[in-house]
């Protein structure tokens, strides 16, 4: 699998391509500075998501983490970040 590039527009985009398909199939990118809580995230929908982000960038999200952000676009700096790191360190 290729990565992603470790930019906020391909972050962003591999964020929303998730939702879209596990969780709200009209979310948009307008819906990323939204309040999280209102996605309904249940812990399994965490733990997958964190999963997809660590195939597609290597970053390492903390499942914990995630809960408490307050939306998305915060979740996108996050990866943006920990993808850098990652890197970095291979």
């Amino acid at each position: 699998m290729n990565p992603v590039r470790h930019n906020p527009q391909d972050i962003e985009t591999l964020i929303i391509t998730w939702v879209k398909s596990n969780l709200q199939a009209n979310f948009s990118k307008a819906d990323l500075s939204s309040d999280i809580n209102l996605l309904g995230l249940d812990s399994i929908d965490v733990v997958e998501l964190c999963e997809h982000i660590s195939d597609h960038t290597g970053a390492n999200i903390d499942i914990e983490t995630i809960f408490d952000l307050e939306s998305l676009s915060e979740l996108v700096d996050l990866v943006c970040r920990e993808a850098d790191t990652a890197d970095a360190h291979e």
